[in-house]
């Protein structure tokens, strides 16, 4: 199957973006926060792919499951997608730094399952498809624009 092959790389995948993301970090000290969020994103999106093809589940094979690269990946993607989003928090926006993960773990997810996982719409429905995939990205991409400063102005007059 040609998804089980490639899991292997999206473990290998995440533990580069991981390394990537984290030497992003270390030089872009507080000007990091959006790319970090984004980053984050994209490791919990490639998380995402992983959990979709970990073997050993059902039935329950703990050797299998452990052998398995996607549980790697999940655990590498996982980990490091919540430390940069932390990192991220910590020196930048909430706003922009959310809008960054959500567009990286819409896009990534979205992009391997439709070319590696075989997801498809409903026929008739890919119009609605890519306006709901617009919306979210354009939604995010505001919501980075957007500062809490300008939200509670609003909410007091």
């Amino acid at each position: 199957m040609r998804v089980r092959a490639c899991i292997g790389g999206v473990l290998v995948v995440s533990a580069i973006t991981l390394g990537l993301g984290a030497a992003l970090v270390r030089l872009l000290g507080k000007n990091a926060a959006v790319p970090a969020g984004l980053i984050a994103g994209v490791l919990y999106g490639a998380m995402a792919v992983a959990v979709r093809v970990v073997d050993g589940l059902e039935p329950l094979n703990v050797g299998v499951f452990i052998a398995d690269p996607a549980l790697w990946a999940i655990l590498v993607a996982g980990l490091g997608g919540f430390y940069l989003f932390t990192v991220a928090l910590q020196v930048g926006s909430v706003n922009g730094v959310a809008a960054a993960l959500v567009v990286g773990e819409t896009v990534v997810p979205g992009i391997v399952g439709v070319v590696l996982l075989g997801d498809v719409s409903r026929p008739g429905d890919g119009w609605l498809v890519v306006i709901a995939f617009i919306a979210a990205v354009a939604g995010a991409v505001a919501l980075s624009f957007s500062s809490a400063a300008e939200y509670e102005r609003a909410q007091t007059s």
